[in-house]
């Protein structure tokens, strides 16, 4: 089994989006995949899917591409998707509903265990439909439900005590959605986004196009 230490962090990126492709046509009852219509879908060139796939030991075929079933376990299993499905959620505002309504996460495999906030007005609060929790029940409930993704989406303000109310918890990793920039501690993986950062790569993308100056 391929260790996704030494895999290239790029590649590593993309790893979701191709599984996701692979489950869809594995519940279509397709038994093929090929290069090509990955890079179409993905906007990629058929060569950098071979490579990336064949990086992390999925085996393809020079006329049918790559097998669907076996290529989907490969990529689970590289991506332990089973152990990283749960996902707690760290905020109580329209940032954070936005992200408990997002249709993607399903897609991807991942659900919302449960959502904390550390305002102590926040007790008793629901979200989406979901209660919302005091954030000192989050190291409980992670070592308890075996959790390991968070995701702050909660305002700058509480962003600092939010990440303190992580200690003694299983938390591995956090997707920092709040813009800042959190004094993360050095063993916690951190993924940061951003609108500005997004827009930022969008603009630099139609710099590139001829006739277009930005």
């Amino acid at each position: 089994m391929v260790d996704p230490v030494g895999v290239a962090l790029p590649t590593l990126r993309r790893l979701p989006l191709y599984l996701r492709l692979f489950e869809e046509r594995r519940r279509a009852g397709e038994e093929w995949l090929s290069s090509e219509v990955l890079a179409r879908r993905l906007g990629l060139r058929s060569i950098q899917v071979r490579k990336d796939l064949s990086s992390v030991g999925a085996l393809g075929s020079p006329k049918r591409g790559f097998p669907v079933q076996a290529t989907a376990e490969t990529l689970s299993l590289l991506l332990r998707r089973d152990s990283y499905s749960s996902v707690f959620l760290v905020g109580a505002g329209h940032l954070a509903l936005a992200f408990l309504e997002d249709e993607s996460l399903s897609r991807h495999g991942f659900e919302v265990a449960a959502v904390f906030h550390p305002a102590p007005a926040m007790r008793g609060a629901r979200l989406g439909g979901r209660e919302v929790l005091p954030l000192a029940k989050l190291p409980d409930l992670s070592r308890r439900m075996g959790v390991r993704l968070a995701v702050f989406a909660i305002e700058t303000e509480w962003a600092a005590e939010a990440l303190e109310g992580l200690g003694g918890s299983e938390i591995g990793g956090i997707v920092d959605l709040t813009g800042g920039e959190l004094a993360a501690p050095r063993d916690l993986a951190v993924v940061r986004a951003s609108f500005g950062a997004c827009l930022s790569t969008l603009v630099g993308e139609l710099s590139k196009r001829p006739g277009r100056a930005v």
